[in-house]
């Protein structure tokens, strides 16, 4: 897989590098909304909170409080913070352009509902 969680040779995953990063833009998303492409960004951090190594309790936990577990092995606890570092980015710019995220998740769903009806309609032209 070639998504953002594919990892460079140089740099893990689940680098600090990448959670501040991460937080930048979620802090400092009203300064440079302008030049970014809202929809991507949010689907980016969107993956980034469903990284299958954080268990299921965890990323409640995140949501419900914004705590870390104390304890798990060292690469968890780094996921698990790379999760919460995407799921208050996803705060703070749906806080700071309710509107714009509302509309970007609106042609992210249209286009995902357009994408699985191309492919209905093929499969059901090769049948």
């Amino acid at each position: 897989s070639s998504g953002i969680n594919a990892e460079w040779p140089l740099r893990p995953g689940h680098s600090p590098l990448r959670r501040a990063s991460v937080d930048l833009i979620g802090r400092g998303f009203g300064v440079w909304c302008e030049f970014m492409n809202l929809p991507a960004v949010i689907m980016v951090l969107l993956e980034l909170q469903t990284d299958p190594m954080v268990p299921i309790e965890t990323k409640k936990a995140i949501a419900q409080s914004g705590n870390l577990p104390g304890t798990g092995n060292k690469e968890r606890l780094a996921a698990a913070a790379t999760v919460r570092a995407a799921y208050q980015a996803s705060i703070l710019i749906a806080n700071n352009r309710p509107q714009h995220t509302i509309n970007a998740l609106s042609k992210e769903i249209l286009t995902f509902k357009c994408d699985v009806e191309a492919g209905l309609s093929v499969q059901s032209l090769s049948q």
